[in-house]
Protein backbone atom coordinates (compact mmCIF):
# COMPACT_ATOMS: atom_id res chain seq x y z
CA UNK A 1 0.00 0.00 0.00
CA UNK A 2 1.31 3.46 -0.90
CA UNK A 3 2.30 5.52 2.12
CA UNK A 4 1.63 9.22 1.62
CA UNK A 5 3.54 11.64 3.88
CA UNK A 6 1.42 14.32 5.52
CA UNK A 7 2.46 17.95 5.93
CA UNK A 8 1.00 21.01 7.59
CA UNK A 9 1.18 24.74 6.99
CA UNK A 10 0.37 27.85 8.95
CA UNK A 11 -3.06 28.26 7.36
CA UNK A 12 -4.54 24.83 6.70
CA UNK A 13 -5.43 22.14 9.22
CA UNK A 14 -4.64 18.52 8.53
CA UNK A 15 -5.06 15.08 10.04
CA UNK A 16 -2.11 12.82 10.60
CA UNK A 17 -2.07 9.70 8.43
CA UNK A 18 -5.63 9.89 7.10
CA UNK A 19 -6.80 6.77 5.31
CA UNK A 20 -8.40 8.13 2.16
CA UNK A 21 -11.07 6.62 -0.02
CA UNK A 22 -12.99 7.73 -3.10
CA UNK A 23 -16.77 8.04 -3.34
CA UNK A 24 -19.07 8.73 -6.29
CA UNK A 25 -20.79 12.13 -5.98
CA UNK A 26 -23.10 13.54 -8.66
CA UNK A 27 -21.62 16.38 -10.68
CA UNK A 28 -23.38 19.58 -9.64
CA UNK A 29 -23.67 18.66 -5.94
CA UNK A 30 -23.31 21.87 -3.89
CA UNK A 31 -22.13 22.61 -0.39
CA UNK A 32 -24.84 23.52 2.12
CA UNK A 33 -24.07 27.23 1.64
CA UNK A 34 -24.24 26.69 -2.17
CA UNK A 35 -20.86 28.44 -2.63
CA UNK A 36 -18.87 25.34 -3.67
CA UNK A 37 -19.91 22.79 -6.29
CA UNK A 38 -18.58 19.43 -7.50
CA UNK A 39 -17.43 19.37 -11.11
CA UNK A 40 -16.13 16.62 -13.39
CA UNK A 41 -13.58 14.12 -12.02
CA UNK A 42 -13.93 15.33 -8.42
CA UNK A 43 -12.82 18.93 -9.00
CA UNK A 44 -14.35 21.46 -6.60
CA UNK A 45 -15.22 24.97 -7.78
CA UNK A 46 -16.35 28.17 -6.11
CA UNK A 47 -19.30 29.25 -8.21
CA UNK A 48 -21.55 31.64 -6.24
CA UNK A 49 -20.90 33.74 -3.14
CA UNK A 50 -20.59 37.51 -2.92
CA UNK A 51 -18.83 37.76 -6.29
CA UNK A 52 -21.28 35.59 -8.25
CA UNK A 53 -18.55 33.84 -10.23
CA UNK A 54 -21.07 31.75 -12.15
CA UNK A 55 -22.88 34.87 -13.33
CA UNK A 56 -19.69 36.66 -14.37
CA UNK A 57 -19.30 34.30 -17.33
CA UNK A 58 -22.64 35.63 -18.62
CA UNK A 59 -21.66 39.34 -18.44
CA UNK A 60 -22.73 41.23 -21.58
CA UNK A 61 -19.84 42.30 -23.79
CA UNK A 62 -20.61 46.02 -23.56
CA UNK A 63 -20.50 45.86 -19.76
CA UNK A 64 -17.26 43.87 -19.84
CA UNK A 65 -15.64 46.35 -22.23
CA UNK A 66 -16.68 49.32 -20.08
CA UNK A 67 -15.27 47.78 -16.89
CA UNK A 68 -12.08 46.75 -18.71
CA UNK A 69 -11.61 50.35 -19.86
CA UNK A 70 -11.94 51.55 -16.27
CA UNK A 71 -9.37 48.98 -15.16
CA UNK A 72 -7.02 50.08 -17.94
CA UNK A 73 -7.18 53.62 -16.56
CA UNK A 74 -6.39 52.31 -13.07
CA UNK A 75 -3.40 50.35 -14.35
CA UNK A 76 -2.10 53.41 -16.17
CA UNK A 77 -2.34 55.40 -12.94
CA UNK A 78 -0.40 52.66 -11.15
CA UNK A 79 2.28 52.76 -13.81
CA UNK A 80 2.54 56.53 -13.46
CA UNK A 81 2.82 56.24 -9.67
CA UNK A 82 5.57 53.64 -9.97
CA UNK A 83 7.42 55.66 -12.59
CA UNK A 84 7.29 58.80 -10.45
CA UNK A 85 8.74 56.81 -7.54
CA UNK A 86 11.47 55.30 -9.73
CA UNK A 87 10.39 51.69 -9.17
CA UNK A 88 9.51 48.72 -11.40
CA UNK A 89 5.83 47.75 -11.55
CA UNK A 90 3.96 44.48 -12.14
CA UNK A 91 0.25 43.72 -12.24
CA UNK A 92 -0.69 40.06 -11.73
CA UNK A 93 -4.22 38.67 -12.24
CA UNK A 94 -4.82 35.16 -10.86
CA UNK A 95 -7.54 33.29 -12.78
CA UNK A 96 -10.59 31.60 -11.43
CA UNK A 97 -10.09 27.86 -11.23
CA UNK A 98 -13.15 27.56 -13.47
CA UNK A 99 -11.45 29.74 -16.12
CA UNK A 100 -8.41 27.48 -16.07
CA UNK A 101 -10.51 24.30 -16.21
CA UNK A 102 -13.81 25.22 -17.89
CA UNK A 103 -14.14 21.66 -19.22
CA UNK A 104 -14.45 20.42 -15.62
CA UNK A 105 -17.15 22.81 -14.38
CA UNK A 106 -20.84 21.88 -14.01
CA UNK A 107 -21.83 25.43 -15.01
CA UNK A 108 -21.13 27.40 -18.20
CA UNK A 109 -17.55 28.68 -17.99
CA UNK A 110 -14.85 29.72 -20.43
CA UNK A 111 -11.14 30.47 -20.65
CA UNK A 112 -11.70 33.72 -18.77
CA UNK A 113 -14.81 35.72 -18.02
CA UNK A 114 -15.77 38.32 -20.65
CA UNK A 115 -14.30 40.98 -18.36
CA UNK A 116 -11.03 39.10 -17.89
CA UNK A 117 -10.73 38.52 -21.63
CA UNK A 118 -11.42 42.18 -22.40
CA UNK A 119 -8.91 43.43 -19.84
CA UNK A 120 -6.15 41.06 -20.95
CA UNK A 121 -6.72 42.04 -24.59
CA UNK A 122 -6.37 45.72 -23.65
CA UNK A 123 -3.09 45.02 -21.83
CA UNK A 124 -1.47 42.80 -24.45
CA UNK A 125 1.17 45.41 -25.26
CA UNK A 126 2.18 45.93 -21.63
CA UNK A 127 4.96 43.58 -20.42
CA UNK A 128 4.20 44.57 -16.81
CA UNK A 129 0.79 42.84 -17.00
CA UNK A 130 0.61 39.12 -16.20
CA UNK A 131 -2.53 37.10 -16.90
CA UNK A 132 -1.56 34.06 -14.84
CA UNK A 133 -4.04 31.80 -16.66
CA UNK A 134 -2.04 31.82 -19.89
CA UNK A 135 1.10 30.54 -18.14
CA UNK A 136 -0.25 26.97 -17.99
CA UNK A 137 -0.57 24.47 -20.80
CA UNK A 138 -3.42 21.93 -20.77
CA UNK A 139 -1.61 19.40 -18.58
CA UNK A 140 -0.27 22.03 -16.17
CA UNK A 141 -3.74 23.50 -15.76
CA UNK A 142 -4.87 20.24 -14.16
CA UNK A 143 -2.42 20.69 -11.26
CA UNK A 144 -2.25 24.50 -11.01
CA UNK A 145 -5.11 24.22 -8.51
CA UNK A 146 -5.45 21.04 -6.43
CA UNK A 147 -8.70 19.21 -7.14
CA UNK A 148 -10.37 20.18 -3.88
CA UNK A 149 -8.81 23.64 -3.42
CA UNK A 150 -9.85 27.19 -4.20
CA UNK A 151 -6.24 28.44 -4.14
CA UNK A 152 -3.31 27.49 -6.31
CA UNK A 153 -0.96 24.62 -5.59
CA UNK A 154 2.74 25.15 -4.93
CA UNK A 155 3.26 24.34 -8.62
CA UNK A 156 0.79 27.05 -9.66
CA UNK A 157 2.43 29.63 -7.43
CA UNK A 158 5.89 28.69 -8.73
CA UNK A 159 4.76 29.30 -12.31
CA UNK A 160 3.37 32.73 -11.36
CA UNK A 161 6.55 33.57 -9.44
CA UNK A 162 8.79 32.50 -12.32
CA UNK A 163 6.75 34.64 -14.72
CA UNK A 164 7.09 37.66 -12.42
CA UNK A 165 10.87 37.31 -12.31
CA UNK A 166 11.08 36.94 -16.07
CA UNK A 167 9.03 40.12 -16.60
CA UNK A 168 11.38 41.92 -14.22
CA UNK A 169 14.38 40.79 -16.29
CA UNK A 170 15.54 38.50 -13.48
CA UNK A 171 16.56 34.86 -13.83
CA UNK A 172 13.66 32.53 -12.87
CA UNK A 173 14.74 29.53 -10.81
CA UNK A 174 14.24 25.94 -11.95
CA UNK A 175 12.23 24.26 -9.19
CA UNK A 176 11.97 20.51 -8.61
CA UNK A 177 9.18 18.80 -6.70
CA UNK A 178 9.06 15.82 -4.37
CA UNK A 179 6.53 12.97 -4.22
CA UNK A 180 2.84 13.72 -3.57
CA UNK A 181 1.77 14.53 -0.03
CA UNK A 182 -1.63 14.72 1.61
CA UNK A 183 -3.07 18.08 2.55
CA UNK A 184 -6.49 19.21 3.70
CA UNK A 185 -8.68 21.06 1.20
CA UNK A 186 -9.10 24.79 1.78
CA UNK A 187 -12.76 24.41 0.73
CA UNK A 188 -13.66 21.80 3.38
CA UNK A 189 -15.21 24.35 5.72
CA UNK A 190 -18.10 24.80 3.29
CA UNK A 191 -19.18 21.19 3.89
CA UNK A 192 -20.11 21.29 7.57
CA UNK A 193 -17.24 19.28 9.01
CA UNK A 194 -16.80 16.83 6.15
CA UNK A 195 -13.10 16.88 5.31
CA UNK A 196 -11.62 16.67 1.81
CA UNK A 197 -7.95 16.22 1.00
CA UNK A 198 -5.60 16.68 -1.93
CA UNK A 199 -2.54 14.76 -3.03
CA UNK A 200 -0.11 17.49 -4.00
CA UNK A 201 3.62 17.83 -4.63
CA UNK A 202 5.78 20.34 -2.80
CA UNK A 203 9.14 21.80 -3.88
CA UNK A 204 12.36 20.13 -2.80
CA UNK A 205 15.00 22.13 -4.70
CA UNK A 206 18.20 22.31 -2.61
CA UNK A 207 18.57 26.08 -3.03
CA UNK A 208 15.36 26.61 -1.07
CA UNK A 209 17.09 25.54 2.13
CA UNK A 210 20.02 27.82 1.32
CA UNK A 211 17.82 30.83 0.67
CA UNK A 212 15.73 30.14 3.79
CA UNK A 213 18.74 30.05 6.12
CA UNK A 214 18.80 33.77 6.86
CA UNK A 215 15.09 34.47 6.47
CA UNK A 216 13.53 36.52 9.28
CA UNK A 217 9.95 37.71 9.61
CA UNK A 218 10.39 41.26 10.88
CA UNK A 219 6.87 42.68 10.57
CA UNK A 220 3.48 41.25 11.53
CA UNK A 221 0.36 43.42 11.62
CA UNK A 222 -2.99 41.68 12.12
CA UNK A 223 -6.22 43.63 11.67
CA UNK A 224 -9.69 42.34 12.50
CA UNK A 225 -10.29 41.46 8.85
CA UNK A 226 -7.96 40.49 6.05
CA UNK A 227 -7.52 43.96 4.59
CA UNK A 228 -4.75 45.90 6.22
CA UNK A 229 -2.83 42.84 7.37
CA UNK A 230 0.84 42.88 6.47
CA UNK A 231 3.95 40.80 6.70
CA UNK A 232 7.57 41.79 6.22
CA UNK A 233 10.73 39.70 5.80
CA UNK A 234 14.45 40.36 5.74
CA UNK A 235 16.69 37.79 4.09
CA UNK A 236 20.44 38.38 3.74
CA UNK A 237 20.84 34.93 2.14
CA UNK A 238 18.43 35.75 -0.71
CA UNK A 239 19.97 35.70 -4.19
CA UNK A 240 18.32 38.94 -5.39
CA UNK A 241 19.45 42.02 -3.49
CA UNK A 242 16.32 44.06 -4.04
CA UNK A 243 13.33 45.25 -2.02
CA UNK A 244 9.80 44.28 -3.11
CA UNK A 245 6.44 45.67 -1.96
CA UNK A 246 3.32 43.69 -2.88
CA UNK A 247 -0.34 44.68 -2.59
CA UNK A 248 -2.53 41.61 -2.93
CA UNK A 249 -4.82 39.06 -1.31
CA UNK A 250 -4.91 35.44 -0.18
CA UNK A 251 -2.82 34.25 -3.15
CA UNK A 252 0.14 36.08 -1.61
CA UNK A 253 -1.05 35.33 1.94
CA UNK A 254 1.10 35.29 5.06
CA UNK A 255 3.98 33.28 3.66
CA UNK A 256 3.51 30.07 5.62
CA UNK A 257 3.57 27.69 2.66
CA UNK A 258 5.02 27.47 -0.87
CA UNK A 259 1.43 27.63 -2.08
CA UNK A 260 1.62 31.35 -1.24
CA UNK A 261 3.43 33.82 -3.46
CA UNK A 262 4.81 35.57 -0.35
CA UNK A 263 6.71 32.39 0.52
CA UNK A 264 8.67 32.60 -2.75
CA UNK A 265 9.31 36.32 -2.79
CA UNK A 266 10.54 36.25 0.83
CA UNK A 267 13.15 33.62 -0.05
CA UNK A 268 14.40 35.07 -3.32
CA UNK A 269 14.52 38.79 -2.40
CA UNK A 270 16.59 40.46 0.28
CA UNK A 271 13.60 42.41 1.59
CA UNK A 272 9.93 41.75 0.95
CA UNK A 273 6.74 43.21 2.38
CA UNK A 274 3.17 42.14 1.67
CA UNK A 275 0.12 44.33 2.35
CA UNK A 276 -3.34 42.77 2.08
CA UNK A 277 -4.94 45.48 -0.02
CA UNK A 278 -6.75 45.85 -3.34
CA UNK A 279 -5.27 49.34 -3.85
CA UNK A 280 -1.80 50.60 -4.60
CA UNK A 281 -1.00 53.13 -1.88
CA UNK A 282 1.61 55.75 -2.91
CA UNK A 283 2.26 56.56 0.76
CA UNK A 284 3.39 52.97 1.35
CA UNK A 285 5.78 53.20 -1.59
CA UNK A 286 7.23 56.41 -0.22
CA UNK A 287 7.66 54.89 3.24
CA UNK A 288 9.13 51.52 2.19
CA UNK A 289 11.12 52.72 -0.83
CA UNK A 290 11.03 49.45 -2.76
CA UNK A 291 12.79 48.63 -5.99
CA UNK A 292 9.73 46.75 -7.26
CA UNK A 293 5.98 47.17 -6.64
CA UNK A 294 3.53 44.38 -7.41
CA UNK A 295 -0.26 44.57 -7.46
CA UNK A 296 -2.17 41.27 -7.51
CA UNK A 297 -5.84 40.45 -7.63
CA UNK A 298 -8.03 37.55 -8.73
CA UNK A 299 -10.43 37.41 -11.64
CA UNK A 300 -13.58 37.41 -9.50
CA UNK A 301 -12.69 40.81 -7.99
CA UNK A 302 -12.39 42.58 -11.35
CA UNK A 303 -16.01 43.70 -11.12
CA UNK A 304 -14.84 45.99 -8.28
CA UNK A 305 -12.68 48.52 -10.14
CA UNK A 306 -10.04 50.08 -7.89
CA UNK A 307 -9.37 53.80 -8.04
CA UNK A 308 -5.62 53.51 -7.57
Amino acid sequence: MTQWPVISSDFSAYRENPELCAVEIPVGTCSADTIVVFGQDGYLFVHTGANNINGQYLMPQDEAQALAAQWAETLDRRRETAKAAGVRFLQMIVPEKSSLLPQKTPFPAAAGTPLMQALSASQASHPDYIDVRVLFDADEALIAFPKANGHMSAFGSVKAFQAALARLDLEPPTITFGPPQIKRSDLSDHFGGLQFYNRVAFPNSPEIETYSAGLQEILVIEDAGHRGQRRGWSNPTAPIKKRVLAFGNSFFERGGSPECLSWWFARWFEEFQFIWSADLDPAEIEAYKPDIVICQTIERFLTQVQGR
